[in-house]
């Protein structure tokens, strides 16, 4: 073989699917460059399979974590408004008590004016 021989050899094997044997097999290079296509496009495929059920595991999991912080945060936020209330409540409860105490102690004779007084009021706004 010489040495343009073996240089006609390589072009011919490193466009393979370009130029045709000489043996003019034209329809088994167009095969096989089919079949090559075929598997790269499969190929191709998996990886994208592959890369989607990836994708959706991490956008899964992402939303589970964040839905776990917003339970947690929630819960939180929950218990921070039930202690104001009670807080509120325990307040509220406190002056009433106080209010009561101080009106238990007012002797009599002060204090039956005062309930006329707001027993005549309530009269009249009923009465109007």
């Amino acid at each position: 073989m010489t040495g343009r021989d073996r240089e006609d050899d390589h072009l011919h094997k490193s466009a393979d699917y370009l130029v045709p044997h000489r043996n003019g097999d034209v329809l088994s290079e167009v095969l096989a460059v089919e079949r090559e296509i075929g598997a790269k496009l499969e190929a191709e495929r998996q990886a994208a399979r592959q890369w989607l059920e990836r994708t959706r595991g991490e956008i899964e999991q992402a939303k589970l974590s964040e839905l776990t912080a917003l339970k947690v945060s929630a819960a939180r936020e929950e218990e921070a408004a039930k202690m104001a209330g009670h807080d509120e409540a325990a307040s509220i409860l406190q002056q009433a008590g106080t209010e009561a105490e101080r009106i238990r102690r007012l002797e009599d004779a002060r204090l039956i004016p005062i309930v006329r007084q707001h027993v005549l009021l309530i009269a009249r706004g009923r009465a109007e």
